[in-house]
């Protein structure tokens, strides 16, 4: 599968954003200079996944390495392998409501491309 992390900005803007934390705390941690970007799990998840150590700061990095980061938030590539159990498999709150979703295709009417399973 491949996800947009960030679908409402353009990979220029979110790099613009990305560098503008880092520029404002060259000396701070990575985990902690990008921690306005998203959820802590989640950043340090995809931190890691990009191969960035959590405690470099933006001076210890590459900027080949910071944009490959930033390509993986527009284009993050993973596999689905199976499904958990039915215990695992339910929902604690939320959900979509039937009225946003186009049940011949079982398409979102609100973003485009995105589908959901029976």
């Amino acid at each position: 599968m491949k996800l947009d992390l960030f679908p409402d900005e353009s990979s220029e803007a979110l790099k613009k954003r990305i560098f503008a934390l880092l520029e404002a705390s060259p000396k701070k941690a990575l985990k902690n200079a990008l921690a306005p970007l998203t959820q802590e799990k989640l950043l340090h998840f995809l931190l890691e996944k990009a191969d960035l150590d959590l405690e470099n700061s933006y001076r210890q990095v590459s900027p080949k390495k910071l944009d490959q980061f930033v390509l993986s938030l527009k284009n993050f590539l993973f596999t689905v392998n199976g499904t958990l159990s039915f215990d695992k498999a339910f929902v604690t709150g939320g959900g979509v409501s039937i009225k946003e979703i186009d049940p011949r295709e079982m398409q979102s009417k609100l973003m485009l491309g995105l589908f959901f399973l029976r």
